[in-house]
C-alpha cells in the first residue's frame, strides 16, 4: 500500500519538501570589508605614506600583515517562521589564515553540493 501511495504522490511530495528550509535561519545578504592597520611614525609620514602606496599595490609587506589585516563579515539571517521578524545579524572577524580555511571549507561544500546535483 505504501509503494502504490508513494508512487502516486511521491514526487509532489519531494517537489514540496525541496521548497522548504530545513534550517531555522536562512542568510539574506551579506556585507564585508577588508581592514589593513599599518602604524606609520610621525616623523616619517610621508616616507610612511610612500611606503604605504607601495606596500598596497605591491602587495608583498609582511609587517603590514603583522600589525593586523583582517576580513570583516556581516551575515544578515533572516528567520524562516517568521518572515516579519527582524533580521539577525552574525559579525565575524578573520585574519588571512582563517578567511584561506573559510573559503576551502566553502570550496568543500560546493564540491558536496554539486555532486548531490549530479546524481
Amino acid at each position: 500500500m505504501f509503494y502504490q501511495l508513494w508512487e502516486k504522490y511521491g514526487e509532489s511530495v519531494i517537489a514540496k519538501l525541496q521548497q522548504q528550509s530545513i534550517a531555522p535561519l536562512e542568510l539574506a545578504s551579506a556585507d564585508w570589508r577588508l581592514s589593513i592597520n599599518v602604524y606609520v611614525p610621525p616623523v616619517a609620514i610621508f616616507q610612511g605614506l610612500v611606503e604605504l602606496m607601495f606596500v598596497l599595490v605591491r602587495g608583498q609587506d609582511d609587517a603590514a600583515k603583522q600589525k593586523g589585516t583582517y576580513a570583516l563579515f556581516q551575515f544578515n539571517l533572516q528567520d524562516n517562521a517568521d518572515d516579519k521578524a527582524p533580521q539577525k545579524k552574525l559579525q565575524l572577524e578573520m585574519s588571512q589564515d582563517e578567511l584561506v580555511y573559510f573559503y576551502n571549507q566553502l570550496e568543500t561544500i560546493q564540491q558536496q553540493l554539486d555532486a548531490v546535483q549530479q546524481q
